[in-house]
């Protein structure tokens, strides 16, 4: 078998190529002061800004560990990024909520990452793009143990 034609290779090195990508992206729009995992965040929540967000909310949205959750939090608040606030349905929880400055790079945020996917998804089908989905979905599922 020729490792070229594992799932494992194929997956690894469309990752290597995704961050190669998204790196050159992120410099193009003066992004690079903000780590990958907090852009995802900030994404999230220039697209769910009408709603509360917790931080249980992305602990489940990103599959992440409540520490990590926590410390990424603590860091982009000291950063400048979210601020968290009292929950108007529940007074024992805290909202995170978007800054001014964080908006506007949300904004920038999201607009490459729409640029991105229509770079991604050129040359492939609707089909193509679901099945392509359905199998990714499947593999994560398998090598999933928590």
């Amino acid at each position: 078998m020729d490792i070229r034609d594992t799932l494992g290779f194929q997956i690894k090195q469309l990752s290597i190529y995704l961050s190669q990508y998204a790196n050159h992206q992120i410099m193009l729009h003066d992004l690079t002061n903000i780590t990958e995992i907090q852009q995802w965040v900030l994404s999230y929540l220039y697209a769910h800004k009408e709603q509360e967000t917790f931080q249980s909310t992305l602990q489940q949205c990103f599959g992440l560990k409540k520490s990590t959750v926590s410390e990424l939090i603590t860091r982009m608040q000291k950063n400048g990024l979210v601020t968290l606030a009292t929950s108007s349905v529940d007074g024992r929880r805290k909202t995170i909520s978007l800054t001014p400055y964080s908006l506007k790079k949300a904004f920038a945020i999201n607009s490459m990452i729409e640029a991105n996917e229509i770079q991604l998804q050129k040359d492939l089908t609707e089909e193509e793009l679901t099945l392509f989905i359905q199998l990714s979905k499947k593999i994560k599922n398998n090598i999933t143990f928590y």
